[in-house]
């Protein structure tokens, strides 16, 4: 059994055709021996990542990290989705678009780019403003909704289960716009928003919707 580092090194020297003897010239001995010490080098470095990255997740699992400044990233990401403030967010709108809970998690990377892009880039920032923020959720939904269909043809009727971390784009919205600034730079904001997660994928359409969303809270009284 060997690693496939080690199996690298096998083909190497069996695709050149001869083995690290006495019998090569000293300087083709000499990189065959500096290869062979970067791969186990590798080897190594492979093998440790694996053992911290498992460590790593295991931690998590045991930490509440409210008050800890940990980054969110893919392994934290799964961890958070179990918390219960953000299974929240998640039963809130399971209940709006009558559709049943999944546990599968909605495009992960997506997630992570949308709570970067609203300042969410630490665990414990985003617990927080979960709990803040749950109420203005069922709130936010209709009107939001309303706004995706005329702007997207998103319709709620579409969806057909809610998974794990759906909640969390909702709350993007929220932390973003939630500020006492004017209305022009609650727009700029959210354009900027929706251009750092390419939807939509251009300027003038990136600030056409941010001003249809921020008229549709305004006018309902959400901002």
């Amino acid at each position: 059994i060997r690693t496939i580092l080690q199996h690298a090194w096998a083909e190497i020297e069996h695709d050149v055709g001869y083995k690290v003897t006495e019998q090569l010239p000293r300087e083709f001995r000499r990189r065959f021996s500096q290869v062979a010490s970067l791969l186990e080098v590798a080897d190594r470095e492979f093998a440790a990542i694996r053992t911290d990255l498992k460590t790593y997740e295991t931690n998590l699992k045991n930490s509440n990290f409210k008050d800890e400044q940990i980054d969110v990233d893919r392994i934290s990401l799964s961890s958070l989705l179990k918390k219960k403030e953000i299974e929240r967010l998640d039963q809130v709108v399971s209940r709006f678009l009558h559709s049943p809970l999944s546990d599968e998690i909605f495009y992960p990377e997506y997630i992570l780019c949308v709570l970067h892009a609203a300042g969410l880039k630490r665990l414990g920032d985003i617990l927080v403003s979960a709990s803040k923020r749950e109420r203005s959720l069922s709130h936010f939904l209709p009107v939001y909704f309303k706004f995706s269909n005329s702007q997207w043809r998103l319709d709620k009727e579409s969806i057909f289960r809610v998974q794990k971390g759906y909640g969390l784009l909702f709350l993007a919205h929220l932390h973003l716009l939630d500020s006492e600034d004017l209305f022009l730079d609650k727009v700029n904001r959210l354009t900027q928003f929706y251009r750092d997660i390419d939807y939509p994928d251009d300027e003038e359409s990136a600030k056409r919707a941010a001003q249809s969303l921020v008229k549709a809270l305004k006018a309902g009284k959400l901002l």
